[in-house]
Order: C-alpha cells, then sequence, then structure tokens
C-alpha cells in the first residue's frame, strides 16, 4: 500500500448524510440526536465499514495486530427549549403574516377603484383637487387603520402569552415598525393594482388573488433556498410580499435561537454566508413601495380610463411636466379677445346668430371630433362652438346627440379624438388641471358622497376651491338657503330624495367661485317646484360665469338661455338666442279658434291640399252637419285669406281649428284689421273664441335636431306641434284622421276593420297556459335568456372556463419547478470543512506507554488527520509551521472566588446551571460563572485549530456548561452561529467488555452448568470456542472519538483523524509520520427511480 491511502465508500443515500451540505443553514437549539434522520452513518453501517477499513490499512502498513480500537460517543447536550411550533412556524409565519392583510386589501382596491367608478375621483379633479393631493389623502386615510391593525397584530405576537407570544425575544419597537414598513409598502402596491380596474367588485375579487399571487416567488425562494444568490433575493424582492416573507423567516429563526429580532443583529443574518438581512428587507419594501407609487403615477397618466385625458408616453421626458406653467397669464379678457369670436366650421353661418362682442368667451370649442369604439360610433363630428361669460348657454340635442359627451370632454373625463377647446385661455388637451381649478360640474347623475351630510358636502368642495374655514362657512350658509335645503344640512346624502340630491350636486357645482359651470340635465326628476327654485339660483349665479345648461326641458332651455346651441349626431345645427331661432326656424303665428257648440265639430276633416287657397271638405251634402261646419271652415278661411293671403289650415280637430299666419303680419298691422274683423264676425263664423300663439322652442328644436329615421309631421314643410302632432297616434280609428294627402286618407278606411279589432283585445292571448307546460316555458326562457348572457360576458368566461384551468397549470408548473438533484459530490471527510474550532484532548491513562504514544501522536508533527501532511494539502486550509506552547486562560476574580469557596469533586466538579422553568423562559440555561471548572490549558495546533486539555477532568460537564456561553456569545457576535466545537478525542479509556477475565468467565461457565445439570460435551467444546472468539474481540486499549452532530460529517471525520493517530502512533522506528496517513471520501450512490421520485415530491415549489 502507498504511504498515504485514499479510499471513498459509496453507500446508498438513504444510509448516509447528503454530501452537498455539510450543517444546517442556521443554528437552532438541540443535539441533533434522532436515530433515524440525524444518525445515518451509524444505523446505516458507514462508521461501522469505515472503521473496518481504516484499520485494516493500518495493520497492512505496520505488519502488526491492531492494539487500540476507536469507539465513538455524542456530546452531551445541556437542557434547552424544544418549541415545537415554532419550529413549525418557521415556514408558515411569513405566509400567515401575509395573509393577515388579504382581506384588507380587497376592501381597500375596492374604496380607491369604487370612487373611480362612480367617477367621484374625477369629479374632485374637475373641481380642482390635483391628483397627488388626492392619492396622499388616500394614502393617509388608509395607512392609518393598517397602522393600527399592525400594533394590534404587535400585541398578538409579542405581548401576553395568552394571546400568542409567538415572537417572545424580538424586540417589539422592531416588530411594529417592521409591519409598519410592510403597510407602506401595501398601501402603495394597492394603488398600482387599482390603477388596472374599473369597476369596484370585480377589484376586491381580482385584488386579493394578485396579491398573494405576489408571495409566490417567495414560495420558489425557499424550495431554491440552497442555490439563489444575494442578487436573486434582492430580485424577487420587488415584491413587497416576497420582501416581507423574507424578513418575517428571520423573525423565525432568531426565536428558535433564543434570540429574536434584536437592534443589534438587523444588520446580520443567521444563515452562514448569507449577506440578505433584515435590514435588506426593510429597505427593499421600502424601495418596493417607492416603485409603486411611480408606477401609479405613471399608468394613471399615460392610461387614465375611461374618464381622463392621457399623457404621451414619454410626459417624463417633457420639459412641461416637471417647469409647469412658468409663463404668467395675462388678464382674462385679454385672453378672451385673443380667442376666435366667430364660429368656423358651420356649413351655413345663417343659423348661427352673430357673436356677442363685448363679451369675453369663456370656452371655445374647435373642430372638435370624438370617436367611440374603435372607429364604429361618431359622438362628437367636428363641433365648433363659444359659450361666453355671463350667459347661461342652452346646449340642446337629441339623446344620443353627444351633449353629455362633448361635456366630459371639456371637463377632461374624455379626450378628444381631433380638435380641442380652450376653457379660459388654456388648451384642454394640456392644461386640464390649471382649467379644473374654476370649473363646477353637475353631471346628469348626483357625485355624491353616500356618508356626508348636506353641510359637509358644501364645506369639502369650497375646502377644494382654495376657500379659508370662514370662507366656506359663510358659503355653506348662503348656498343651503339659496338650494333650500337647510332643514336638511345635517341629513346624510344618501337619505335625501332624489330631488334634494339633485338641488345639492347643483349648489356644489357653483361652489368655490367656479368661473366655468356645466349643467348636465339639472332638473331631471325634480318636481315643478324644486325646478322654479333651480332656475332662481341659475339666474342669481349667472352674473361673472359661463354657463352651458344640457337640458330637455325646452321651457326651461328657453326662459334661462341666453343662447341656446342644438346639436345633432354630433353636428352644430344652430346656435343663437330664442329670437334669433324662432325668426330662423318658425313658420309664423298659430291662430286657434274655438267652434260654437253645435256647430258639427265632432268629427275632424282630413286635409287634401293645404297648397290650395281654398278648403272644400269632403262631404257634398249641405243638409248634414257635416256639411255645415265645412261650410264654417270655408267661410273663416275666406276671412283669414282675404287679410293674409298666405293663411292656412293646418288642424281641423274636435272643437279647434289652427291656422298658420306668417309672422310679416304681425309687422305691417295686417293682425290687428284681422284680429277686428273676426271680432265682428265670430257669431257669424260659428266660432266661440280665438287665440294666437308664437311658435315654441320645442316646434324649433323637433325640426331642427330631428332624428333621420324619426317619424315626420309636417305639412307643406311646416311641422305640427307636439301637443297636436300627437293626435295622429291617439285618437280613435272611427274619428278620422290626420294625413298628409288624400291618397292617403282613402286608405285608412281599409285598415279600420284591423284596427278595431285591435281595440277589442284586452291583453291577453287566446288561450291562457298553466301548469307543468308554464314552468317549462319558463325554464326555456330563462334558461335562452342565461345562455345569451353568458356567451357576451366576457369575463364570466374568463373566471369560470379560463381562470381554473390557468391556476392549475400554474399549480403544475410550480411542481415542476424543483432545484436540481440526483447526483450528490464526493465529499472528503475531515473536520476543517467546518472551519477553524475548538477541539479538546484528554490523556486518560498517563501511565500507559501505548497510551503515551497514541497522545504524542496528536500532539507532534504532522499533527491532527492529513492536513499538514509532507506534500499534502486541503483546500482553504493553510498549515502553520510553527510550534506554539501551552497556556493557561486568565481567570476572572469571580471564577476564581467560586473555584475557593468548596472542594470540587468529579462527581460535583463545577456551579451548577439554571434551566427553562415555569415563569422563566431561556433556550438555553443560564450558567454562572465558573461552570464547567476553570478554563483548561490550550495551544494552537499546526491545523489552526485550538486544541484545549481536559485530561482529569469531567469531560461532560465542562461540554454541557460551557456551550450555552459560547453559544450567547456567538449570536451577539457573529454574522451567524458557528459551533465552537465538533469533536474531540480521549485517549488510554479501557474496554469495559475486557473487565472479566478467563479464570473469571470459567467460574461463571461451571456454576451454570450445574444450576441447570449440563453435561453434554459439545456445550463444553462451544463455550471454549466463544472464549477464544472473546479474547480477540479487540485491543483492550481504545480511543474515544466524541462528536457534536450539528456538524452532519463530524462522526466519521473525527474517527478518521483517530485512526490516522493510532496509524502513525503504531509506525515502526526510523519512520517519518508525515508521510503516512489515510484519507476517507463519502460519495453516495446515484439516486433510483423510487428515490428520484421522493425527492421530487419533497423538493417541489409547491406550497
Amino acid at each position: 500500500l502507498p504511504a498515504h491511502v485514499r479510499y471513498k465508500i459509496r453507500m446508498d443515500i438513504d444510509s448516509v448524510q447528503r454530501t452537498n451540505k455539510i450543517k444546517d443553514r442556521y443554528w437552532d437549539p438541540g443535539p441533533r440526536a434522532d436515530p433515524f434522520d440525524d444518525l445515518r452513518y451509524i444505523w446505516g453501517g458507514f462508521a461501522y465499514l469505515q472503521d473496518s477499513v481504516e484499520q485494516g490499512i493500518i495493520r497492512a502498513q505496520t505488519n502488526g495486530s491492531l492494539s487500540v480500537g476507536v469507539y465513538v460517543q455524542q456530546m452531551p447536550y445541556p437542557c434547552y427549549v424544544d418549541d415545537i411550533f415554532l419550529r413549525i412556524m418557521n415556514r408558515s409565519l411569513p405566509m400567515f403574516l401575509t395573509l393577515a392583510w388579504m382581506y384588507s386589501v380587497a376592501m381597500i382596491l375596492k374604496e380607491v377603484v369604487h370612487e373611480k367608478e362612480a367617477r367621484l375621483k374625477e369629479t374632485m379633479r374637475i373641481m380642482g383637487l390635483s391628483t397627488s393631493m388626492l392619492w396622499l389623502s388616500w394614502f393617509i386615510s388608509i395607512l392609518i387603520p393598517l397602522l393600527i391593525s399592525a400594533m394590534l397584530l404587535t400585541v398578538l405576537l409579542k405581548v401576553r402569552e395568552q394571546l400568542g407570544n409567538i415572537l417572545y425575544y424580538s424586540d417589539p419597537t422592531i416588530v411594529y415598525l417592521y409591519l409598519c414598513v410592510f403597510a407602506i409598502a401595501t398601501v402603495m402596491q394597492c394603488f398600482l393594482i387599482s390603477t388596472f380596474f374599473s369597476r369596484a367588485n370585480l377589484a376586491a375579487a381580482t385584488g386579493g388573488i394578485v396579491y398573494f399571487s405576489f408571495y409566490l416567488p417567495y414560495v420558489l425562494c425557499v424550495a431554491w433556498q440552497n442555490q439563489i444568490t444575494y442578487s436573486v433575493k434582492i430580485s424577487t424582492s420587488i415584491f413587497s410580499t416576497v420582501a416581507f416573507s423574507f424578513g418575517s423567516e428571520f423573525f423565525s429563526l432568531y426565536e428558535e435561537q433564543g434570540v429574536g429580532m434584536q437592534w443589534e443583529n438587523v444588520f446580520s443574518s443567521p444563515v452562514e454566508g448569507e449577506d440578505y438581512t433584515f435590514i435588506s428587507s426593510i429597505f427593499m419594501m421600502l424601495f418596493d413601495a417607492f416603485v409603486y407609487g411611480l408606477l401609479t403615477v405613471y399608468i394613471e397618466n399615460v392610461f387614465p380610463g375611461q374618464y381622463g385625458v392621457p399623457k404621451p408616453w414619454y410626459f417624463p421626458c417633457t420639459r412641461a411636466y416637471w417647469r409647469g406653467d412658468t409663463m404668467e397669464k395675462e388678464l382674462y379678457e385679454t385672453i378672451a379677445q385673443k380667442q376666435p369670436q366667430a364660429i368656423t366650421g358651420v356649413p351655413d353661418n345663417i343659423y348661427v346668430e352673430d357673436e356677442p362682442g363685448d363679451l369675453p368667451v369663456g370656452v371655445s370649442i374647435q373642430g372638435l371630433v370624438k370617436i367611440y369604439n374603435a372607429g364604429k360610433k361618431l359622438a362628437v363630428d367636428g363641433l365648433s362652438l363659444n359659450f361666453y361669460q355671463g350667459q347661461i348657454t342652452s346646449f340642446l340635442g337629441h339623446n344620443g346627440a353627444g351633449k353629455t359627451t362633448t361635456m366630459s370632454i371639456l371637463t377632461g373625463l374624455f379626450p378628444p379624438t381631433a380638435g380641442t377647446a380652450y376653457i379660459l385661455g388654456r388648451d384642454i388637451r394640456t392644461d386640464i388641471d390649471k382649467i379644473r381649478k374654476n370649473l363646477g360640474v353637475c353631471p346628469q347623475y348626483n357625485v355624491l358622497f353616500d356618508r356626508l351630510t348636506v353641510e359637509e358636502h358644501i364645506w369639502f368642495y369650497a375646502r377644494l376651491k382654495g376657500r379659508s374655514e370662514q370662507e366656506a362657512k359663510q358659503e355653506i350658509e348662503q348656498m343651503i338657503q339659496d338650494v333650500d335645503l337647510a332643514h336638511k344640512r345635517s341629513d346624510i346624502s344618501k337619505s335625501l330624495s332624489g330631488g334634494m340630491q339633485r338641488k345639492l350636486s347643483i349648489g356644489i357645482a357653483f361652489v368655490g367661485g367656479s368661473k366655468v359651470v356645466f349643467l348636465d340635465e339639472p332638473t331631471a326628476g325634480v318636481d315643478p317646484y324644486a325646478r322654479r327654485g333651480i332656475w332662481n339660483l341659475l339666474l342669481k349665479y349667472r352674473h361673472g360665469r359661463t354657463i352651458i345648461l344640457s337640458t330637455h326641458h325646452m321651457d326651461e332651455a328657453d326662459l334661462l338661455g341666453d343662447r341656446i346651441a342644438i346639436i345633432s349626431h354630433g353636428r352644430l345645427r344652430c346656435c343663437g338666442s330664442s329670437l334669433f331661432l324662432k325668426n330662423a326656424f318658425g313658420a309664423g303665428y298659430y291662430l286657434t279658434m274655438v267652434k260654437r257648440s253645435g256647430s258639427g265639430g265632432s268629427n275632424s276633416s282630413c286635409l287634401a291640399g293645404l297648397a290650395s287657397s281654398s278648403d272644400e271638405g269632403f262631404g257634398s251634402d249641405e243638409s248634414n252637419p257635416d256639411s255645415i261646419a265645412a261650410n264654417h271652415v270655408s267661410s273663416v278661411t275666406r276671412l283669414l285669406q282675404q287679410h293674409v293671403p298666405d293663411a292656412r289650415l293646418i288642424e281641423n280637430f274636435g272643437q279647434e281649428l289652427t291656422y298658420l299666419l306668417p309672422s310679416h303680419g304681425a309687422k305691417d298691422g295686417t293682425f290687428a284689421l284681422l284680429f277686428k274683423e273676426l271680432d265682428e264676425k265670430l257669431a257669424e263664423l260659428g266660432v266661440s273664441s280665438y287665440g294666437v300663439s308664437d311658435t315654441t322652442l320645442e316646434e324649433i328644436f323637433l325640426k331642427v335636431a330631428e332624428e333621420p329615421a324619426a317619424n315626420s309631421h309636417f305639412t307643406n314643410g311646416v311641422k305640427l306641434s307636439a301637443r297636436n302632432s300627437k293626435y295622429t297616434y291617439l285618437q280613435p280609428v272611427h274619428a278620422g284622421c290626420i294625413c298628409k294627402n288624400y291618397s292617403t286618407c282613402k286608405k285608412a278606411p281599409a285598415e279600420l276593420g284591423e284596427l278595431e279589432k285591435l281595440n277589442e283585445l284586452d291583453g291577453k292571448g287566446t288561450q291562457q297556459i298553466s301548469g307543468v307546460q308554464l314552468i317549462l316555458l319558463q325554464f326555456k326562457a330563462l334558461f335562452i335568456k342565461r345562455f345569451h348572457h353568458a356567451r357576451r360576458s366576457r369575463k364570466g368566461f374568463v373566471a369560470q372556463i379560463i381562470l381554473p384551468a390557468v391556476f392549475v397549470c400554474l399549480a403544475l408548473v410550480f411542481s415542476l419547478i424543483i432545484p436540481p438533484f440526483g447526483k450528490y459530490p464526493m465529499l472528503q471527510l475531515q473536520p476543517w470543512m467546518y472551519g477553524e474550532q475548538y477541539t479538546f484532548l484528554s490523556n486518560d491513562a498517563p501511565e500507559n506507554v501505548k497510551t503515551n504514544s497514541l497522545y504524542d501522536a496528536l500532539l507532534n508533527k504532522p499533527g491532527f488527520g492529513t492536513r499538514c501532511m509532507n506534500g499534502e494539502s486541503i483546500p482553504d486550509a493553510a498549515c502553520v509551521e510553527t510550534k506554539s506552547e501551552w497556556v493557561q486562560p486568565p481567570m476572572s476574580p469571580a471564577m476564581a472566588r467560586t473555584m475557593q469557596s468548596r472542594n470540587w469533586s468529579m462527581e460535583d466538579p463545577s456551579p451548577e446551571c439554571r434551566c427553562s422553568g415555569e415563569g422563566r423562559r431561556v433556550i438555553l440555561p443560564d450558567c454562572p460563572e465558573g461552570a464547567g471548572g476553570p478554563p483548561p490549558m490550550q495551544r494552537v495546533q499546526n491545523t489552526t485549530d485550538t486544541l484545549e486539555d481536559l485530561s482529569g477532568r469531567n469531560i461532560s460537564d465542562y461540554l454541557v456548561k460551557t456551550y450555552p456561553q459560547a453559544i450567547r456569545k456567538s449570536l451577539k457576535h457573529k454574522y451567524w452561529v458557528n459551533e465552537i466545537r465538533y469533536g474531540g478525542l480521549s485517549v488510554g479509556k479501557k474496554k469495559l467488555s475486557h473487565s472479566a477475565s478467563p479464570k473469571d468467565m470459567d467460574i461463571v461457565f461451571t456454576n451454570v452448568k450445574r444450576v441447570f445439570h449440563i453435561e453434554n460435551k459439545a456445550v463444553d467444546v462451544l463455550y471454549s470456542g466463544v472464549k477464544d472468539m472473546v479474547s480477540f474481540l479487540g485491543p483492550k486499549e481504545t480511543i474515544k472519538v466524541w462528536f457534536n452532530n450539528k456538524g452532519w460529517h463530524a462522526i466519521v471525520a473525527f474517527m478518521n483523524m483517530a485512526n490516522n493517530a493510532v496509524l502513525r502512533s503504531s509506525l515502526p522506528a526510523g519512520t517519518d509520520p508525515s508521510d503516512y496517513g489515510i484519507t476517507a471520501y463519502n460519495h453516495p450512490l446515484n439516486l433510483t427511480k423510487e428515490q428520484l421520485s421522493e425527492v421530487m415530491l419533497l423538493t417541489t415549489s409547491v406550497d
């Protein structure tokens, strides 16, 4: 054999310790003495096989019989607290603390997104509230409850044992600070998540899942904890829940060590070689909060959602964003003069009244275009229009004409597709935030806070506009009186009636001195009395303001509107004062006559030709009442046309006749002569009374804003009034008809039969269905309804069909993401894999020559193991050539007094330690100074280890009583805890099996034969063989290997060191011991198929 023999043992991985690790990642109390999991080298047979191989090598190298045997003993361990619950919580605590705020996150998201969904957010922004101030208010209002929750969690985790006391040793201020930082990061994370939702309920349902999904990378990090680096941990900590989980892990690890998280160890890690510390987790959560805030601001500006004007993606790079508007604006009147005073882009200026030159422009719309649904719907089509200060402009149009869309664009809720508008001289595309400081708005819906009172609403919006506290109070008193809500000032808004809520919304629009006010159908759903009060309010606050009023009440628009603008299909149709529109679109004056009773006016006549100058009627028999009535109508018509040749009969219904008189007759005095003659001939004409009315705004609106698909009721270009046109649909079929031409009227009687049949129906079918047949039809109808709803609901399809498959797929992916395994490296069995350490040596038989030889072999060159052999070296384990002498460490005065206080013996060698007990909880015992006895003699070996001489001492007592102090010192001063001792040797112990001599064995055997009356010769032969075998069982001299099983491979490493000492002590004289040595390797076999499956299940990332 060579002088230096190297060999390796390959055994099944289940029978040996894994060679990819040499000890636990972190220190925790306990001796690691589980016989099945922790002592595999013993029960797996590796230690026995190693000892047999090395004993054989020693015999081969020394050519002699073995005289020294080796046996092992695990170091004694002091009393300790085995907190099984805390050990289980080691991995669960991060998840539990993350889940603690999951519901809070869902509710936060619901509240934030609800404000966006209900348009409260945009309304406040329209009223002048800055986005930064809005987010800051949310941040503070959300953070305060979370800080209170963090305080309760701190109490639960720390204060009383009855409540939890999970973090017994940790500083409560650190616990609270840690939870507060996580609360800040969580709030900012909620803000970021909220930017992706526009529906509150969906945000609440999905946000919690998104929040918890940010925790999942931590599960991967746990599964890959032996492979991931510092940079990977920092990268994954961009998710605040991952950073929080890493910090929670530090809490549990330090609690297991009995130290807890303290201010002195926040910059260290309990894991050896770990650069990621608790303070890293704190800084990463703060950094995450900052990043979430930046992303929130960016996404909200670039993708504001349904309501808002998006900024370009590069807006942070623009000078305007950082500098703002640094140039001073001119006075408003000067700005208004710069705006165009005439509307451009209108096809025919006859429909637009001349612009008032003495009033400043409040709002100027120029070529505004808005397209919805990716070009499928044109809502506003090149609209150009001016609104002036000091005026109320009625903004009219049919449903879907584009009124609300235009107002939404002007207030910044929607971005324009093309064109722009200037409000108070500022462009809505670039200066909407500055514009909103002077805006007031009352949308179609009531934008109110459910839990604020009337008084609080007015105060809130007044303060948003910059009013002082005193000014806000004055405005509250004035506005409450103006909107007639003084008796409801302390009622919350949701308890008000619809009309009261509407009046409050209108009052809010004028709060704070708004210069431009948008009122979108302000009197919708309001009773007539309240409408009159709203009208008075608008007229009172008109001065100095530009008020844009959208309404469907024509009388309201006519009464309040200084100018009236009518749009249809997004285009401007006309604009001007009420008088201008009536002159431009009105057909004239309506003369209505009431027939004298008995004149035969029960039936109506059809108008066959309104263009003719006479009315001949339909009947030819003048003797009947209809013929008489026709004669009266002809007489009236002839009289009117004598004075006004263009007068036309447009309606003859019931007891009334309606004529259209051209408007020029009012100017040349023709109407005066006509009315004088009518007064003289009323009885002759069969008329009891008459009246004159002008063209109404409603008629002009119906004519100008008519939809192409709508039914028309014109007579030679003149539209009938809404009051009269309805009779076309509501009159009984037997009462005649009103039609445009005679041919249409002739066809009508043919349809009377069918119409009469329809009138006879009472709304029921010919056969009523009941019973099972009705239930089946109802079920079918419901099923079809839900089928259509399901196939048109994309969110439902995703939630019910796609998401379950995605989650299952995600779980499968996580189950496949496992760290590499299958092959374990070859490991050299030597103690220095654990770094520098304290090793002890005890000579228990100094008078024995063989023992002294063995003792010298351990102390002299090459020392322990094979580290300092000639021509040999261990990586990262250098040798020191200088020889150190034995020294006595100094003893403190207190220890000296303790040692002199009494006579100590081997049975009672030193003061006792105090373990954890009732009302007192310590992980390791408290040992007084002097426990374990005075410090032993020490020297530094050439292997750089510190060797302690424990000869003549109670080794177990010393090891047990000095262990707690050494561990506490390491916990306090090192980044991680490292065991100070992994093994030691005792030489000269007598083997217990040789306490009985062969003579004593003969006496025992003879007595046994006599008692059991055994006389068989075969038994004597068997006994002789047994006695010979016992005599050769092993040497009488032994060397004891003490091992600390905290080092997974310490037992076999120190066994190899002991056998190297036996080898060198047994070498022939003249042989250099530095040339001889035995190096052992543990190289586990590759995993079998079954073992691979088991490891996959144990190391999978699925939590």
